[in-house]
């Protein structure tokens, strides 16, 4: 806290019109690295979350693409009615008034950057899954429940019993799952934690894990 205390301290006296060129200068980077869930999230930890049943894959898409639409037209009405506002300002300090809502405007828009580049993925994913498997219903879906919930009560017993005989913890073979199933759609997302014969070579782990090694060229 004292630290904070001493940064603000040094802080507060920069003019406003400083912050305000920063994010300027900064935006274009802001809108670049926008995107928070990565398409490789929504493969491998969304669809792929389900296993290996398809009625279970896109219901779980669906789910999310249809939150993720949600928040997109919530947060296309809020930038719009922003606008608008700034167009009939009142009060006594109008100039502030207008600052405040552009300011809401750019964090509209940066969040509205991350729910576009999911969307896109979310139906590209979509689009995937209908020309492998062909229309989805809710009876399809009904009829994998009973081996779906039969998979997933095996793997969790899999998984604690991992946990047991070897330490690490059972999410982390959750993890470990997931990241392994194929991807739906792209194929340069397949990996391997594991060797051929389902074990982690920690001699490996730990090259990999080095913080003096660079990993992406």
């Amino acid at each position: 806290m004292t630290r904070f205390r001493d940064w603000l301290k040094e802080q507060i006296n920069i003019p406003a019109l400083d912050w305000e060129g920063k994010y300027g200068e900064l935006k274009a980077q802001f809108i670049e690295m926008g995107q928070l869930k990565s398409d490789f999230d929504i493969e491998k930890f969304t669809v792929m979350s389900k296993g290996r049943f398809p009625a279970h894959q896109f219901h779980m898409l669906m789910r999310q693409y249809s939150l993720a639409l949600y928040e997109m037209r919530r947060l296309a009405l809020d930038r719009e009615e922003h606008l608008r506002r700034m167009e009939d300002l009142g009060g006594d300090y109008p100039d502030i008034e207008k600052a405040k809502h552009r300011n809401e405007i750019d964090l509209l828009e940066l969040q509205m950057v991350n729910k576009i580049s999911s969307l896109e993925h979310f139906e590209k994913v979509r689009q995937k899954l209908l020309a492998d498997h062909g229309e989805f219903t809710n009876e399809q879906y009904q009829a994998e429940e009973p081996e779906f919930w039969k998979w997933n009560m095996l793997r969790l017993a899999l998984e604690e019993a991992s946990e047991r005989m070897t330490g690490i913890k059972a999410g982390t073979w959750q993890t470990i799952q997931q990241l392994e199933e194929p991807a739906p759609l792209t194929p340069e997302y397949q990996i391997a934690v594991r060797d051929e014969h389902g074990k982690i070579d920690f001699d490996r782990a730990k090259e990999l894990t080095n913080p003096t090694k660079k990993l992406v060229e």
